[in-house]
Parts: structure tokens; C-alpha cells; sequence
């Protein structure tokens, strides 16, 4: 076991092999949750609206966040999951763009997975993903969008996994053939409540039995403050390193005291029926 301290996120790589997985994992209320942080995705919206306005208005000086193109269209995964290779495309004018991507699901889930990286000087934040779906004639079937799992993207390689559930999405024709990706995101500046990551994870286990994978362990508040809304993700990565699955949870304690610590539980919601080599955890919080 490897732990490493990257930009104040701390990251964990845990070298394993574990079964196959099942066709997704995880118990209804989790599925439910889920679901729930999809469809709320408009508020999410207003409140990242409202935020940038109030920075915005404080510093008018500042440009607005570029977006970052993503290759035109995306062909269907492969069935064979060794077949599916991180697609680095970084834009030449931008540090934050999407490092990798894929679908996943079943006839029921249809999911667009990946991961973002910030390979700027600067950390980001509200770091936005939207997709525009066609058919398989190259006709608008529609859009979404969603956000990096960490609210925050410090700078110097950081990556974050993303996820968007298009079932959930009444706009999003279900038959989709391909889509598109384009990347928005803000440089922090000044206060930043979010962005404290002053954590360990100790004693931490990866499980997959039936199918049902779950992380466990405890993380422990290792800085000077107490830290609320601490939330813990993971991704799932294969023998060759191609971004498999995530999930994400939050601490069981609603406040972490500084030198305190809480359990946690990350069941697997979104992934392909390929083996979990390692994966990786990112810890962040709100300082209090």
C-alpha cells in the first residue's frame, strides 16, 4: 500500500485483484441517492450560478472559464473491456480537459464515466462536464451535463472522476449513439471554505463479494481545523490502468473534529464487468 499527498488531495493506490464485477452493485437506497444527485442536477446549477456571479461581481476583472473541446464523437464501448484505452486529448489552450471516458451500463443505465485533470499552475473549481448526445445519423439527440466529483481541482495533474446518468435525462433520446464532451471550470481565488483536504485514510479495504464491491476504512482529519461534508471518492482502475468505475461517499460523522476521525463505505455504482486491479481515493472537505 502506497499513500502519496498530491496537491493537498490525498490519493491512494491500493494494488489488488478482485473478481469480475456484476452488471452494477451496490443496495436501492444507494441506487436512489444517486438518481436523486443526477435529476438535482439544476440546482446544483443555480447555486454554481450564483457563486460565480458574487465572484464575478467582486473581481470583474476575471474572464470567464474556457471550454475545452472533447473529440467529435465516441464510438460505443467495445465488449471486450481490455479494449477500452484512456483517451488523453488534452486541448492545446487549456490545462483542465477530460483525460478519459467511456460508457457503461446496461439495458436499464446508460452512463458517460471519466476523468478530468487539471494540469495548470492554478486550482479550479466548479468544474462542469456537458455532453451533447446524437443518433446514429449524427442528428442532436439531445444534452446533460454534470460536475467533477471533487469541488475542488488542485493544480499540477490532479485527476477527478465524473459520472452522468442519461436514463435519468427526459431530454436525452435513450438511443444515443454517440456524444461529444466540452469542459467549463473556474480558477479559485481568495477565501475557499472547500478546499480543505487535510486528511489521511488509514486501514482502508477493497471487498467484492456477489458482485457487490465496496471500499471501506477510516479517514482521519490530520490539519489544524474541524472539517464538515467530507466526502470521500474513489476510482476503479484495471490491470493496464484505464479508468474502469467510481463512487463516492460521504463520512458517517457529519463533522470530523481536528486529530478526529470517521468510517466510510463507497459502494461501486457505475462500472464495467472488468476486474479492479487498484484504485485510488481523494478526500476532501469544508473547513470549518
Amino acid at each position: 500500500m502506497r499513500r502519496v499527498l498530491v496537491c493537498g488531495a490525498v490519493l491512494l493506490l491500493a494494488t489488488l485483484a478482485c473478481g469480475p464485477l456484476g452488471g452494477g452493485a451496490g443496495e436501492e437506497a444507494v441506487q436512489t441517492a444517486i438518481s436523486q444527485t443526477e435529476v438535482a442536477a439544476t440546482d446544483i446549477q443555480a447555486e454554481v450560478d450564483a457563486a460565480v456571479a458574487e465572484t464575478a461581481a467582486a473581481e470583474p476583472n476575471t474572464p470567464p472559464p474556457a471550454e475545452t473541446p472533447v473529440p467529435s464523437e465516441t464510438p460505443a464501448p467495445p465488449a471486450d473491456a481490455s479494449d477500452l484505452s484512456p483517451v488523453p486529448d488534452p486541448a492545446a489552450d487549456s490545462p483542465v480537459y477530460v483525460r478519459s471516458h467511456l460508457e457503461v451500463g446496461d439495458d436499464e443505465r446508460r452512463y458517460v464515466i471519466g476523468e478530468v485533470a487539471n494540469d495548470g499552475t492554478a486550482d479550479v473549481q466548479f468544474v462542469k462536464i456537458t455532453a451533447d448526445f446524437y443518433d446514429a445519423a449524427g442528428n442532436p439527440a439531445g444534452s446533460g451535463f454534470t460536475y467533477a466529483k471533487l469541488n475542488v481541482l488542485p493544480a499540477g495533474g490532479t485527476l477527478s472522476p465524473f459520472s452522468l446518468a442519461t436514463h435519468v435525462l427526459d431530454d436525452v433520446n435513450p438511443d444515443w449513439a454517440s456524444y461529444e464532451l466540452t469542459v467549463e471550470s473556474r480558477e479559485v481565488t481568495g477565501e475557499c471554505s472547500m478546499c480543505y483536504a487535510e486528511f489521511e485514510v488509514l486501514e482502508d479495504a477493497l471487498s467484492n463479494v456477489g458482485g457487490r464491491v465496496k471500499v471501506e476504512g477510516v479517514v482521519s482529519n490530520v490539519g489544524p481545523s474541524d472539517a464538515q461534508r467530507v466526502q470521500i471518492t474513489a476510482t476503479y482502475y484495471d490491470e493496464a490502468d484505464n479508468m474502469v468505475g467510481m463512487g463516492f461517499t460521504f463520512a458517517d460523522e457529519d463533522v470530523i473534529p481536528a486529530g478526529g476521525t470517521s468510517p466510510f463505505s463507497i459502494i461501486l455504482y457505475t462500472g464495467l464487468p472488468s476486474a479492479i486491479d487498484h484504485y485510488t481515493l481523494y478526500v476532501e472537505g469544508t473547513e470549518l
